[in-house]
């Protein structure tokens, strides 16, 4: 009896040790305080943003995509600076602002907010984020695509449709372990 506790105590150890790694290093929440403040902002699930960061960036604010994307959510300099439209905020803008964590999650969870408030559907808004909307939009009007024309059926580019899947396995993964962030948390 005594064996089979101890086993059992190192077996939880090793799981709770880790599942630790597994938080820390392979699905990290980092910046949490920037995730969760401006996802209630923006009425979007911290959730979504952490999966969203983990795909575009690995959470890597100096990150740059071979399309010039930047940051921890991979902003054009285009959709940047028509968010920054979208803002009341008159801020100092530079070459470098993009890449401060705060500020690229300021920007990408309200391009997010947009998305998810145009396009009904969860996969789409996701499609839209990689693709843009001009690509998504006449998708939706092709019946190869969307049979309704507010949901994405197929995704033409493998890229996009790889980014969808890959977002909502990380999605699932951090509401696993991170249950209790909740947006407004």
């Amino acid at each position: 009896m005594k064996k089979l506790i101890i086993i059992l105590l190192l077996i939880s150890f090793i799981f709770l040790a880790g599942l630790s790694y597994v938080k820390e290093y392979i699905y990290p929440l980092n910046y949490v305080e920037h995730i969760t403040h401006f996802g209630r902002l923006y009425d979007v699930d911290p959730l979504i943003i952490a999966a969203v960061i983990k795909t575009e960036s690995g959470f890597n604010p100096n990150a740059v995509s071979r399309s010039n994307a930047k940051g921890l959510m991979q902003l054009t300099d285009d959709t940047l600076f028509w968010l920054y439209s979208k803002t009341p905020e008159k801020e100092e803008h530079n070459d470098n602002y993009i890449f401060i964590p705060e500020h690229n999650i300021k920007y990408g969870t309200l391009n997010l907010s947009i998305l998810l408030k145009k396009y009904e559907d969860f996969s789409t808004a996701l499609a839209a984020y990689n693709a843009g909307q001009g690509r998504t939009d006449k998708w939706l009007v092709d019946s190869r695509y969307s049979d309704d024309g507010k949901c994405l059926k197929d995704i033409p580019y493998s890229e996009t449709k790889n980014y969808v899947k890959k977002v909502k396995f990380n999605l699932k993964i951090y509401k696993l372990l991170y249950p209790n962030l909740k947006k407004g948390a």
